[in-house]
């Protein structure tokens, strides 16, 4: 394996490229990235263990205190939280019946397309359990961010209520992508190559039954997995702007909110790794918004200082995985 500076926080494809030799997952991951926002995006750090990530939140910070002479000065510490986030295992097989595979003129690019599409399938898997992954429905699932404290309540401070009604609803999330103060994804401890595994395995039995008289017949077979941890070292990373209505021209997503979120970032004034997750529903609503001519933000040539693929420069990304059927908090 290649020496790899693992220092800072990276996306998949920068760490794929560096560790693989061959080049053909390195080719996957950068298919699957111009596809799948959350890999052009997301960044990925290594772990301090095998299994977990331990990171230390801040709590409180010394206030200091004005002094002069002859009086004395408070002793002050301030205060952490220790924070240890386990690394999840997604796995598949990808399996061809090899009487399929011998008929095709180009086996091997079509073992690559069934690999791609496997691929795909995972990491969309990873962009849904990011946002609605729980531990409560199944034990060995990441527990995605609007099941964690502090984004799934209206009440919360890192959620902004756009005033829906009912069950079919929407969320946007404004996340900051960043290994010190930001959102970021793990994977295990001395090996980015456990991050995004490829196995060929070939030829493969598959059984159809058991016993002396089972039927088989043979498969060309790759295991794919992920291993993956997620993380937000700084909960502020993170702000949803919840019970957007699908429909209608009211409670939608608009511009206002957008800077609304944006204030409740880390640093609103410093917007490098940031991006607005939504789905085609809130994309469309937004850049209606960009359009109109009425909007106080309105540029012939560039609504909202930039087109609305990025807002003030903060990217907006496309993530179907957001559902239209949340309930309103």
């Amino acid at each position: 394996m290649a020496t790899v500076d693992t220092g800072g926080a990276v996306t998949m494809l920068e760490l794929v490229k560096r560790t693989n030799p061959d080049g053909t997952l390195a080719h996957i991951v950068d298919t699957l990235s111009e596809k799948n926002a959350l890999l052009k995006y997301a960044k990925w750090k290594e772990a301090n263990g095998k299994d977990s990530h331990m990171f230390i939140q801040s709590l409180t910070e010394p206030s200091g205190t004005w002094g002069r002479a002859n009086k004395g000065v408070s002793i002050e510490n301030g205060r952490t939280k220790q924070v240890t986030e386990p690394i999840k295992i997604l796995e598949s097989y990808s399996d061809v019946d090899l009487r399929i595979l011998d008929r095709e003129r180009d086996k091997a690019g079509f073992r690559y397309s069934l690999d791609v599409q496997a691929q795909a399938g995972l990491t969309k898997t990873l962009a849904s359990a990011f946002i609605y992954g729980s531990e409560g429905t199944d034990v060995d699932m990441l527990t995605g961010l609007a099941y964690r404290s502090g984004y799934d309540a209206a009440v919360d401070t890192q959620v902004i209520d756009a005033g829906g009604a009912g069950n079919d609803n929407m969320s946007a999330w404004l996340v900051k992508w960043d290994d010190q103060d930001g959102v970021f994804f793990t994977y295990p401890q001395g090996d980015p190559n456990q991050m995004f595994e490829m196995e060929h395995l070939g030829k493969q039995p598959v059984y159809e039954a058991t016993g002396a008289n089972g039927a088989v017949y043979y498969v060309d077979r790759t295991y794919h997995k992920m291993n993956v941890g997620l993380c937000v070292s700084d909960p502020r990373a993170a702000v949803r702007i919840a019970s957007i209505e699908t429909t209608g021209t009211s409670n939608i997503l608009s511009a206002d909110l957008v800077l609304e979120a944006m204030t409740l970032l880390p640093s609103p004034d410093e917007l490098e790794g940031v991006c607005l997750l939504t789905n085609r529903t809130g994309w469309l609503q937004l850049t209606k918004e960009a359009k109109d001519k009425t909007n106080v933000m309105y540029n012939p040539d560039a609504p909202f200082g930039k087109w609305i693929y990025s807002f003030d420069g903060v990217p907006v990304v496309i993530m179907d995985k957001l559902i239209k059927t949340e309930t309103a908090l």
